[in-house]
């Protein structure tokens, strides 16, 4: 299962710790080490993108509306538009698992790069 913004959900930690209750408290020990001191297990229950709407990680994710709501595309690499300026700036806002699902997109979308205009 893909996102439409390219992560590889069965890839993901906090799609995987939805159903792993130790994966879940693993992650959240994680996420306190990192600075989180808030974090919880609880907070992990991403069915992914294409699952109930209310059991995404992210409710605002622009690129799931877009995609998914009022394109009804199952990922970004469907669309003509593809790469838009949302993409772009998503591979770039320094995570590296996004660059990462971008790259997917790339290789899904036969396409060998983003363009960085």
């Amino acid at each position: 299962m893909t996102a439409p913004c390219g992560i590889v959900c069965e890839e993901c930690a906090i799609y995987k710790a939805a159903s792993d209750r130790e994966a879940a408290e693993a992650l959240a020990q994680e996420w306190r080490d990192g600075g989180r001191k808030d974090a919880k297990a609880d907070w992990f229950t991403c069915q992914g993108c294409h699952g109930p709407a209310e059991l995404v990680w992210s409710g605002d994710c622009k690129i799931r509306q877009c995609c998914l709501v009022e394109r009804r595309l199952d990922n970004c690499s469907d669309c003509g538009d593809f790469p838009c300026e949302r993409i772009i700036e998503f591979e770039n806002d320094g995570y590296d698992h996004h660059r990462a699902a971008v790259a997917n997109l790339c290789r899904m979308a036969g396409a060998s790069a983003v363009r960085r205009d």
